[in-house]
């Protein structure tokens, strides 16, 4: 999933980032690896639907995008990737996306993971101590409530996190059961990163009312309209 997310920040269509430019001032930076990064752009992997039966605005589409990341964060590897998602894309556009992830792993891993691994890798044991510390699990639970939500506690609700060296600032996305964090490799006080967290979280578990639910919030608007002043 790192990989992936670093192919995109190579595209041209995506403003300046320290994965550009360490890309950039690399030996990778040649017309192969250029020509990879613009087919990768071209790939036609956005597809979406809609959830009819609920109200407008009320449900998050399903995105193809992602569930080929909740795909690359679950599986052991590139084949397991691609049984995983037979389906959601076309073959043919399956298998170079694959090919391009499997070309431009080695090229993250020197360039960005490698770099930063000891600092990573630190960072990822304290920040387990942090979430175990302040038993993260209740604010699921308190969220779970205030939105009259539920969760299958059968299926895991899984972070994946990726090294953003020379950064001021991380980015951060959740999605089905999953939350995704660029964490900044500087990053000391997790309360921030955490605090986000929860905030995106909580639009899952918003998602996740029953269809009951949103019916009944969608008809008390109707019956007493906002008026935007």
């Amino acid at each position: 999933m790192a990989v992936f997310v670093f192919m995109q920040n190579l595209s041209e269509n995506y403003p300046e980032n320290i994965f550009r430019t360490e890309f950039e001032k690399s030996k990778y930076n040649n017309g192969a690896y250029r020509k990879l990064i613009s087919q990768f752009d071209k790939l036609a992997i956005d597809y979406s639907y809609q959830f009819e039966g609920f109200p407008y605005a009320s449900k998050t589409p399903m995105q193809t995008r992602d569930i080929l990341k909740k795909n690359l964060i679950e599986t052991n590897d590139l084949n397991d990737f691609k049984l995983r998602s037979i389906g959601i894309l076309p073959n043919n556009v399956l298998n170079d996306l694959t090919t391009y992830i499997a070309e431009f792993t080695p090229v993250y891993n020197e360039l960005i993971y490698q770099p930063n691994k000891d600092k990573f890798e630190k960072q990822l044991a304290e920040i387990t101590d942090y979430a175990n510390n302040h038993q993260l699990e209740n604010y699921f639970e308190t969220g779970l409530l205030f939105y009259n939500s539920s969760w299958d506690r059968s299926i895991p609700f899984e972070i994946a996190l990726y090294p953003f060296p020379d950064s001021d600032y991380f980015t951060a996305q959740a999605f089905y059961n999953n939350f995704i964090s660029a964490i900044q490799t500087n990053l000391k006080d997790y309360k921030d990163l955490f605090s986000v967290m929860l905030h995106e979280t909580y639009h899952i578990i918003y998602n996740e009312e029953s269809l009951e639910v949103k019916v009944q919030i969608d008809e008390a608007f109707k019956k007493k309209p906002v008026k935007i002043q």
